[in-house]
């Protein structure tokens, strides 16, 4: 399913996820989040927009939490390991 991107992922309980663009979701219906890692900031009506890339930093954070992830074309794909009870 193709969802809107949002800029932030919310936590409101112990069994969901939300974001600004879409509604809530299970977290047990979840298998991946896609994160896009070029923040775009204005600096002004006449100067174009700042790209910054945060692939490197959003790696290197995966590694260290232990996150299975993939890049693809720029988007980086976690993939969320469930526990079994």
């Amino acid at each position: 399913m193709d969802a809107p991107w949002s800029t932030s992922l919310g936590h409101p309980s112990d069994t969901c996820i939300e974001s600004e663009a879409q509604d809530l979701y299970s977290i047990k219906d979840i298998e991946w989040v896609e994160i896009n890692p070029i923040e775009k900031r204005a600096a002004g009506r006449l100067v174009p927009e700042k790209e910054i890339n945060h692939s490197q930093e959003i790696a290197t954070l995966l590694d260290y939490l232990s996150f299975y992830f993939m890049i693809t074309e720029g988007i980086i794909s976690v993939y969320l390991v469930k526990n079994k009870l």
